[in-house]
């Protein structure tokens, strides 16, 4: 994290103390970054002496708690859908940037994962439509051959973090989940099966600047971090390998 062992910071002809000030910004987080952005906290803070205080929903919550004037700095969406279109309403700086790209994994607990022995069974993924990773699951079960012998029996959550929900407490025997949300619980390498990257789209999520941010100097800080070669090979053992 190079760019971070100084403690001044520089943008745009404006420079940010953070020996002396206080700073700490709100950030609103997508459920399923939740793991890495509590390590990334730890190593963004003892470095820049900037705070990071997260809140953490569904990015379709955040989008529109940000819509409604919530004080937020920066946001940090499971998409790239919704950033680009607050930065097009004036919600948030040009441009958005993607600060991690997702894997999406089939998890069977307490059994191996072997994607044909999920047909014709209770699965649960994120619904399509809104939800990317719901999307991404949808796409690795056709390119498998298995969305028809599935789709009866499919169980859809709000987003990826109530699908991990549902599985977690039984509800549904298995589901697509986030990768990251598998290594952050230790879970046995042999009871999931990552789906290969390109049977699906790119799950892109991206991070802005909010326009009504008032510590934009700052704001900029951490999302130059979040694209710091070294944050992006540390996000790479955390579940979030790029491409």
């Amino acid at each position: 994290m190079k760019f971070l062992t100084i403690l001044l910071l520089v943008y745009s002809g404006h420079t940010l103390a953070t020996s002396d000030e206080a700073v700490t910004l709100n950030v609103a987080v997508a459920t399923n970054f939740r793991a890495p952005l509590l390590i990334l906290r730890e190593h963004f803070e003892t470095q820049s002496r900037i705070g990071i205080a997260p809140t953490f929903g569904a990015s379709g919550l955040l989008t529109a708690q940000i819509r409604q004037g919530a004080p937020f700095d920066v946001f940090l969406s499971a998409d790239a859908v919704r950033p680009r279109a607050l930065v097009d309403d004036g919600f948030a700086e040009a441009p958005s940037i993607t600060y991690a790209e997702g894997r999406v994994a089939l998890w069977t607990p307490g059994r191996a994962a072997t994607p044909s022995q999920i047909a014709g069974k209770r699965l649960a993924i994120a619904n399509p439509p809104v939800a990317p990773y719901g999307h991404a699951a949808a796409q690795c079960l056709r390119q498998l051959g298995l969305w028809e012998t599935v789709e009866a029996h499919l169980v859809f959550g709000h987003n990826v973090s109530q699908v991990n929900h549902f599985v977690t407490t039984s509800a549904v025997p298995a589901g697509f989940v986030a990768l990251s949300q598998l290594l952050a619980a230790r879970t046995p390498a042999a009871n999931y099966w990552v789906c290969p990257p390109s049977y699906h789209d790119p799950i892109d999520q991206q991070a802005v600047v909010l326009a009504a941010s008032t510590k934009p100097d700052a704001a900029r800080a951490f999302l130059q971090f979040l694209t710091d070669s070294d944050t992006q090979a540390l996000l790479a053992t955390l579940g979030y390998p790029r491409r």
